[in-house]
């Protein structure tokens, strides 16, 4: 496993944009510790306070109008909330670009303007999670990404939008583009101060261990066979994400939050034993998710799988999935563009355990 200490600067760019659309602010984070019981935010603030510099920074050096903003880079309605807008028009195009940026912005949108409608078709499946049912080449993902637009599970007027931007990628992209460059003109200006940034996570990672650091905070089993490449995620601080589509070395590429550990232990630092037992017994009240584990308990699935079994659309698995993962209820393991989940019966076992103990006693 390999570790690049190097931002990837168009990721961070489509993060800022992403959570300065959606809302996404340091106070709006304080507002959602304080709802999880998290009284005492100074170490919070203490942490935050690199990032909330750089944000306050890019605020005044990119001026972007709120209708532009939330046009382009706010999450998609029915969507999975996502902090840093990987649900939005401009994320959807430009997330599976992000291995071939190399620092010159002019010449990714040469490539991007390039692009045949089949191949913008490809890169909007992978983006929603849906590339399964694709072949080698590109030829008919047109027809199949209208067809997976058709039966997602989300409003009307989102299906819309998707199809609007497969069928008018041209225009977007100019005005996506813009608003880009402005904030990745910044942030290159800024490679000292995101250089720091990403060294105080490197030193982190030497201490917990990449493995260990990925299985703490993603629930990730390493799959044999597979390369993967580690970069830090700064402006997404709270967020892990894989790159599902290995780059031209032909690593998997897993882009980490810079404090989703930190934020992790502080939540789990402020919950007792009963309460941490509750919320898991919670989530495991919905149909669905009880439903999934049963399926999960006799072998691995991976999404598509998942979504076939249970008639539900990629969004919406990927939605209990992600929840299923944060409370360690399974796992899941990368393999090629595939990301395969399983139950995690290490950490099941001691809740259930926990379980008997608190209804029936020692």
């Amino acid at each position: 496993m390999d570790y690049l200490a190097a931002p990837n600067v168009l990721l961070e760019a489509l993060a800022y944009l992403g959570a300065r659309a959606n809302g996404n602010t340091m106070e709006r984070m304080e507002e959602r510790l304080l709802a999880r019981g998290i009284s005492d935010l100074a170490a919070f603030r203490a942490q935050y306070a690199p990032i909330q510099a750089l944000r306050q920074a890019l605020d005044r050096e990119v001026p972007i109008h709120q209708s532009q903003l939330d046009r382009l880079f706010r999450n998609l309605e029915g969507f999975p909330f996502s902090t840093t807008g990987s649900y939005s028009p401009a994320f959807l195009l430009f997330y599976p670009m992000l291995s071939h940026y190399r620092g010159d912005f002019d010449a990714l949108m040469e490539q991007m303007a390039a692009l045949s409608p089949d191949h913008v078709a490809r890169h909007l499946l992978i983006s929603l999670s849906m590339e399964d049912r694709l072949g080698p080449d590109e030829t008919g993902a047109g027809t199949l990404l209208m067809e997976c637009i058709r039966s997602l599970s989300v409003p009307a007027r989102s299906r819309s939008g998707l199809l609007t931007l497969y069928q008018d990628y041209q225009v977007l992209l100019p005005a996506m583009g813009s608003c880009l460059r402005m904030a990745v003109t910044a942030l290159e200006q800024r490679r000292p101060q995101l250089d720091a940034m990403a060294q105080d996570f490197c030193r982190e990672l030497e201490r917990t261990g990449c493995e260990a650091y990925l299985r703490k905070t993603s629930s990730l089993s390493l799959s044999k066979g597979t390369q993967y490449l580690l970069r830090p995620f700064l402006l997404g601080p709270d967020t892990n994400l894989s790159l599902e589509m290995p780059e031209d070395s032909g690593h998997v590429v897993i882009y980490c939050g810079v404090l989703r550990q930190f934020l992790q232990e502080l939540l789990y630092a402020s919950e007792d034993a009963d309460s941490k037992l509750f919320e898991t017994i919670k989530l495991m009240g919905d149909r669905t998710r009880f439903d999934i584990l049963c399926y999960l308990r006799d072998h691995p699935a991976y999404g598509q799988e998942l979504s076939e079994h249970f008639g539900l659309a990629r969004n919406t698995i990927h939605h209990h999935m992600s929840k299923l993962l944060n409370a360690g209820l399974v796992t899941c393991t990368v393999d090629g563009n595939r990301i395969y989940y399983a139950i995690d019966r290490e950490h099941l076992a001691p809740i259930l355990r926990q379980q008997q103990a608190l209804f029936l006693g020692e």
